[in-house]
């Protein structure tokens, strides 16, 4: 039985990992897949709270090639995805609050998202430890998927990439979580 196991363990020496990257205990894939397309994970990094620097999410960026450059994403038509694991529970509330505010300071025309963050921010519900957030962006709409369960989809260019600037902004929710998702750090 030893020999049996030393004769697969050298069989396969170089055998890929099952997950890309381990961050705060949440493992990541290395890829996706969104409307038929195999998407690569491009990086992940944790959304830090301002106060005492609470951990509350580890955010994961998937397209369909690496890439660090935020306007290459952001004019991409290609397919992307944006996932959330949560390690610390948030309320419904909370989470509104801050993709108002985080629409507000990166968007470059917030007064025109309105209606579509209206509509977004009506399928949020209180995430708990361990919950996710997934969206999933193709052909000028965001999915969104929250707690497993498909919410719904809103269209919209400029919306998406709004979206997007949430944390390819100029003012992310943490410069470490931005580094992170573009695979800098």
């Amino acid at each position: 039985m030893c020999r049996l196991f030393a004769l697969i363990l050298f069989a396969f020496p170089f055998a890929t990992p099952v997950h890309a990257l381990d961050i705060a205990d949440v493992i990541l894939s290395e890829s996706v897949q969104v409307g038929g397309k195999d998407l690569v994970l491009n990086g992940a990094g944790i959304r830090k709270a301002t106060i005492f620097g609470i951990r509350v999410y580890v955010g994961a960026l998937y397209l369909t090639s690496k890439t660090n450059d935020v306007q290459t994403i952001l004019n991409s038509p290609e397919p992307k995805q944006i996932i959330l694991h949560f390690v610390r529970s948030v309320g419904k509330e909370k989470l509104q609050d801050a993709w108002k505010e985080a629409i507000d300071k990166n968007a470059p025309n917030p007064t025109a998202l309105e209606t579509p963050l209206n509509t977004f921010n009506a399928m949020m519900e209180d995430v708990d430890e361990g919950s996710s957030i997934v969206l999933s962006f193709l052909e000028r709409k965001v999915s969104v998927l929250v707690n497993g369960v498909e919410k719904g989809e809103i269209e919209g260019d400029e919306f998406t990439r709004g979206l997007l600037l949430v944390w390819l902004g100029k003012y992310p929710p943490n410069e470490d979580l931005k580094s992170g998702m573009l695979g800098l750090s």
